[in-house]
Formats: C-alpha cells, sequence, structure tokens
C-alpha cells in the first residue's frame, strides 16, 4: 500500500470518527440545555447545533487552484474552532489551540507539495516557525501570520527585522518567508492613503478594489528591510478564514461558498513560494 492510499484510508478513518464526535458532543450539548433558563435554550438550540456536514465539508471537497486550496485550509482551522466552542458552550475561541493547529495545516500542506525532495524534514518549532531542512541542515523558515492586525503600518517592519533575526539565531538560517492570509483586520485608511499617495472613500471599499490593493502591497512591502518583498506573500485583500469559517455555518449553500474561493482574485501566488522553497533545498 503506499503513501497515497494511506493516506485516503486514514482520512475515511477519520471522516467516520468525525460523525460519531458529532452524535456524541451534540447528545452531550442537549444534556447542558436541560439546565440552561429558557431563553438561553431557545438561543443556543437555534444557533449551536452542529450537524455532521458543518464537521466534514472542508474534508470533502478539493480546489484546483492552490491559492485556493491553501486558504480553504486555513478556513477549516477556524471552522473546526468554532464547532468545538458551540459543542462545549464556550464564549472565546481559543487563541493558543488555533495557533497550533494552523500551524499544523501548513506542516502538512507544504509537505504534500514539496514531497519528493531529497532529503526533506518539515518541521513545527515551539517559536512559531515551520522550518524546511534537508538532511536535518536547515535551508528556510517561514512565519504565518493571520492577519497584521498586531503590526498595522510601520509595525509590521520592525516585526519582520524580528523574525528574521530570531531564525538566524535560532535554525542558522536568514532565509525567511512570511505567509499572511488577509489585509482584512490589519490596515486603516490614513495609512492606506498615506502609501497609496491619494484618498480612499474607504478601508472597505480599498480591500474590494483588485487594482489598489494590489498597489499598496507592492509599495507596502518595498519598506521591509530584512527580506526582499518576493519572501512574503499575502492571500487575500477581502477575505478572512475565520469570517469565512463563520459565513460557512450560517449559509446552507456551503459547497458553493466553498468552490467560490476558486474564484477569487490573490494578491500573492503560492506556486512562486514554493518554487523559491525548491530551488533553496534543491541547491
Amino acid at each position: 500500500m503506499n503513501d497515497k492510499e494511506i493516506r485516503l484510508l486514514k482520512g475515511i478513518y477519520e471522516s467516520l470518527q468525525q460523525l460519531n464526535q458529532t452524535t456524541e458532543k451534540n447528545n452531550q450539548l442537549l444534556l447542558k440545555l436541560l439546565n440552561q433558563p429558557e431563553e438561553d435554550y431557545e438561543k443556543v438550540s437555534r444557533e449551536e447545533i452542529i450537524t455532521s456536514e458543518d464537521e466534514t465539508i472542508i474534508s470533502r471537497i478539493s480546489l484546483k487552484d492552490i491559492n485556493a486550496e491553501l486558504f480553504k485550509e486555513l478556513v477549516d482551522v477556524y471552522l473546526q474552532e468554532e464547532i468545538l466552542k458551540r459543542q462545549t458552550l464556550k464564549s472565546k475561541k481559543s487563541a493558543r489551540r488555533v495557533s497550533v493547529k494552523l500551524y499544523e495545516k501548513l506542516e502538512e500542506f507544504f509537505y504534500n507539495q514539496l514531497q519528493g525532495v531529497e532529503g526533506l524534514s518539515i518541521e513545527r518549532s515551539k517559536e512559531g516557525f515551520i522550518v524546511f531542512k534537508r538532511y536535518d541542515e536547515a535551508m528556510a523558515s517561514l512565519k504565518f501570520t493571520s492577519d497584521l492586525g498586531f503590526y498595522r503600518a510601520e509595525r509590521w517592519y520592525d516585526e519582520v527585522d524580528k523574525i528574521v533575526e530570531l531564525s538566524g539565531k535560532l535554525f542558522g538560517t536568514r532565509n525567511v518567508f512570511v505567509l499572511v492570509s488577509s489585509l482584512v483586520n490589519g490596515v486603516e485608511k490614513k495609512h492606506i492613503e498615506s502609501v497609496l499617495k491619494q484618498p480612499i472613500s474607504s478601508v472597505g471599499d480599498f480591500l474590494n478594489n483588485n487594482d489598489l490593493t494590489r498597489l499598496f502591497v507592492d509599495r507596502y512591502l518595498n519598506g521591509m528591510r530584512s527580506i526582499p518583498k518576493s519572501n512574503c506573500f499575502i492571500l487575500s485583500a477581502n477575505k478572512h478564514p475565520n469570517i469565512i469559517s463563520d459565513e460557512l455555518l450560517k449559509t446552507k449553500e456551503k459547497e458553493k461558498e466553498l468552490y467560490a474561493l476558486e474564484k477569487s482574485t490573490w494578491l500573492s501566488d503560492v506556486n512562486d513560494l514554493f518554487k523559491h522553497l525548491k530551488s533553496l533545498l534543491l541547491f
């Protein structure tokens, strides 16, 4: 049995486990509702019950566009966390668990794309890096962030400097790549206008303007000091994986929502990221 067949069987097994867990968790939720005030019961029963389709929809769909496929996998992390939050009646998602799961998804995604590279190993570090090694020598590292909410405007340049310096100290490589899933929640009107040198009507309108967002990203990334802008990949201007996950739980047309990702405009092409990585790993 080859690796592909093993992964397929593993996927089927995990799907069956998810179906069983969904039933158990919903039963537990119903029991908890018996002890809730009536108004809470009505709210939870309307919004919190999760179906097996909710849990497995993303794993059952494969998208042809590699950028859409990667984004879909990021959405799945937030989707599963939202499902867990509702099933356990928590008020918030666990940021720590989301971070760990995002890096697990990325590690698996990168490994699948880089299969065939002799001596390749991909590791996640406790400091929040994905490290690409060839015969145990670190050739490159990658840092991921969902958005620029904590590093807006020129603070992003300082953050990248710190990332590159830390990668050099920890792994002995300054070949660093940065992946950002979205501009949503990470840009401000004043800074956008400063970079573009022109006024905009609103951040929302800006994020939906493909020409302006591309121009902004091109000029904005020019300011990075530690890596070339070709090493920074920002996927979407107007879509955020966390927001898409919430929308998936609300809509009845889940497959349509996911397949629509293939028609999205992406600010960066992760095909270029894999070309960069392969050039370093095969050197």
